[in-house]
């Protein structure tokens, strides 16, 4: 009877331990230098003055991690957080990568738009002006002067009626730690820098810039429990002193996560 017993109590035992491991499991934070050395997805997360998510908070950038070192980084987005409900990472790839083209073709036709509107307005005044040049050398000089502008004008028109799209290249991430005072009260708290180029669709053109970008990541409002937003979760870190970076406007850079995942160490 006492070698039953001890039977059960052992299988107990080893059930508890297994229930245990697997809530270990369901709530263990994330190290963010694991995540960068792993093929992950980050979004950038604009959520006004609220400090929970909704699902119209808007997405502006999505950034794959390759795991390697490297970034792809879709920016200038502006998608409803609730769109990636469900979705995986390699489906919430797609959707960004959708919305990057179809920017990208958007600001083409309002910039072929404007600039047809430009040069009908200069043609039309060189007929004005071609017909008082033959008795004003000031005239003719800036007739001559507005034959260059339109041809100028022209050749960019043809340049962006040319253009295709093309995915953003991979580029290379650094990063780094260090630590900042929050205020009086709470000194040398953690923080994490990471550096990388992006490329960035031109105002007045269809071409890109690359620019270097810095992202300095504090521990934010929901790096201490996954946040729901229709069924999906996500944890994150404040962006905070960055050039876009407007008080009582949080922006976050987070990951989806598996329901019951709690925090982002930056280690």
């Amino acid at each position: 009877m006492k070698t039953w017993m001890k039977l059960v109590f052992l299988s107990l035992i080893a059930v508890v331990l297994v229930a245990c491991e697997g809530l270990h499991i369901k709530i263990k934070g994330i190290k963010m230098t694991e995540e960068l050395k792993t093929d992950s997805v980050w979004i950038d997360v604009h959520h006004g003055e609220k400090v929970t998510l909704n699902p119209y908070d808007a997405v502006t950038a999505v950034y794959h991690f390759d795991g390697k070192g490297n970034v792809v980084a879709y920016l200038g987005l502006d998608i409803d957080l609730g769109e990636f409900s469900g979705k995986n990472d390699k489906q919430i790839l797609e959707i960004a990568k959708k919305a990057h083209e179809r920017n990208f073709y958007r600001q083409k036709q309002q910039l072929r738009e404007r600039m047809e509107v430009q040069l009908e307005s200069m043609k039309k005044e060189g007929i004005q002006l071609s017909w008082d040049a033959k008795n004003s050398a000031d005239v003719r000089e800036k007739l001559k002067r507005l034959d260059e502008t339109i041809k100028d004008v022209q050749k960019q028109f043809d340049a962006v009626v040319a253009s295709n799209y093309k995915e953003p290249k991979a580029r290379v991430v650094n990063y780094t730690f260090g630590t900042y005072d929050r205020d009086e009260y709470s000194k040398n708290q953690m923080q994490m820098v990471l550096t990388f180029a992006v490329q960035q669709l031109a105002k007045d053109s269809m071409s890109y810039q690359v620019e270097k970008t810095k992202k300095i990541l504090r521990e934010g409002f929901f790096s201490k429990s996954a946040e729901e937003v229709k069924d999906s979760y996500y944890v994150g870190l404040t962006e905070a002193d960055s050039e876009n970076d407007v008080p009582g406007d949080y922006h976050d850079f987070m990951i989806s996560v598996r329901k019951g995942h709690s925090g982002i160490d930056l280690k």
